[in-house]
């Protein structure tokens, strides 16, 4: 027959470059969000086809952090608030970062959630194995980098309730090597949120910093407590002074050494539900407020100060004046 020609329209503009049988994105973002359809002509006439919506969810907030994952694995916590259940998205990445040169990473992470009980709601070996949800398009959602088609990295996509979570990254017939751990808050109901996330790791010359990523994405005022916590842990190994920085790209926003006590920290430290420091503790904390729609920050709790376990600790905050 005659050949077929085709062009791609989003909100009735046509899209330049748009011109074959399928249409892909390849990362989604808001600015995407619209009614799509395509016109398929031929020498007879055209033929517009019925119209499709694409609703892009808002990332309210993610975490990351890189670490490496000995025999015992690697152990993150997170809690959920509110008076309904809460969407996440949580990976174990480490095939995807040595096919993007990362040395030493996990060859095969294995991922499971628990709950306060210890027993496992989730759980995960290869992402690839999760067949019902379109996992590919969950990644370009919440805007987390692909992953290599039938990789051993692991991906847990759930509905949870609110309560406090512990999350469990390990190799595979006991393997060790660099893992990544990423928690998206994978839906926008402003009934529950992702309240609280802690990221547990040893800090030293040989290891370097812990180090976590933190993206928001609110048209509100966002307001953070940040703490890095080696003392108030009570553990033989702990980190005995530990410190925390926040960058904002390059630049230095906020660092604390000792938190001192101050009435901003203990009000916001009350308000998140965080367990007491005492007054003249050595751990370290900040509050942390953007008045912006996005912002992506990476946290740090540097080699400095001596070495040893340090919890390094998000709490989202409540706006001002909800109850």
């Amino acid at each position: 027959g005659a050949p077929l020609s085709y062009q791609w329209f989003k909100d009735g503009l046509s899209l330049a470059g748009a011109t074959t049988a399928s249409f892909a994105l390849a990362a989604v973002t808001t600015a995407d969000a619209g009614s799509y359809r395509v016109v398929i002509s031929d020498a007879s006439g055209a033929t517009p086809s019925q119209l499709g919506s694409l609703t892009v969810l808002p990332n309210p907030l993610s975490y990351s952090s890189r670490q490496f994952a000995d025999v015992g694995g690697l152990t993150a916590f997170f809690a959920i608030e509110g008076s309904q259940s809460k969407r996440v998205l949580l990976r174990a990445v480490g095939p995807t970062l040595a096919a993007l040169g990362t040395p030493g990473t996990l060859v095969d992470p294995l991922l499971d959630v628990a709950d306060a009980s210890g027993a496992v709601v989730a759980a995960n070996d290869d992402w690839s194995s999760v067949t019902a949800v379109n996992l590919p398009f969950v990644f370009s959602q919440v805007g987390a980098f692909p992953l290599t088609a039938g990789s051993k990295d692991a991906a847990v996509y759930a509905m949870l309730a609110p309560g406090s979570y512990a999350v469990r990254i390990r190799g595979a017939n006991s393997g060790t090597g660099l893992a990544l751990l990423e928690l998206f808050d994978a839906d926008t109901n402003p009934l529950s949120r992702v309240a609280y996330v802690g990221l547990r790791g040893r800090v030293d010359a040989a290891s370097g910093p812990l180090t976590a990523g933190l993206t928001m994405t609110n048209s509100a005022n966002k307001r953070m407590l940040l703490r890095a916590i080696g003392p108030g842990l009570r553990l033989a190994s702990a980190h005995l002074n530990p410190h925390v920085q926040v960058f904002d790209l390059a630049s230095l926003v906020a660092q604390s050494d000792d938190w001192g006590g101050g009435p901003e920290l203990v009000s916001a430290a009350a308000q998140a539900g965080a367990f007491p420091l005492p007054l003249n503790s050595v751990d370290a904390a900040v509050f942390l407020i953007t008045r912006v729609g996005t912002g992506a920050y990476t946290v740090q709790a540097p080699a400095a100060g001596g070495s040893g376990e340090v919890l390094l600790e998000f709490y989202d905050l409540p706006p001002v004046g909800s109850s």
